[in-house]
């Protein structure tokens, strides 16, 4: 029985062509690898079934705001719209993004969208964390 997110893992890892000579190819060659890798796992968004005695998988996003540029491409991607614009600036007087503090589901949207590598981190929540 197949759902939804193994549609996609299959229909993106088997049909994407990508040129591995640029930057472009080389972050879409990384991220078929952690869809990949996590495909037989709990994905991002909890499409695995869960059991009673599983956890959902809780991330948070670390944004350095000296190197975001505020082209807001992250902000946009994000599926779960946790990220929004600042309204500080940074020294090179860009506004930069932040995470709202919950909700991340560590998709990496953000990361692979963003152009200034980097940028974003994201971080899984550990029990110490909590």
């Amino acid at each position: 029985m197949s759902n939804a997110c193994t549609i996609f893992v299959d229909n993106f890892t088997d049909n994407t062509d990508i040129s591995a000579g640029n930057r472009l190819g080389m972050l879409i060659a990384s991220l078929k690898t952690d869809i990949l890798a996590y495909k037989n796992s709990i994905l991002p968004g909890g499409c695995k079934t869960m059991g009673k005695t599983d956890k959902l998988i809780e991330y948070k996003i670390i944004i350095s705001a000296e190197e975001c540029k505020g082209c807001e491409r992250c902000v946009n991607a994000c599926p779960k719209s946790v990220l929004k614009m600042g309204k500080k600036f940074n020294f090179m007087g860009f506004p930069y993004a932040v995470y709202k503090g919950e909700g991340c589901t560590g998709c990496a949207a953000c990361f692979y969208n963003c152009p200034e590598p980097g940028a974003i981190r994201i971080v899984k929540i550990t029990e110490e964390e909590d």
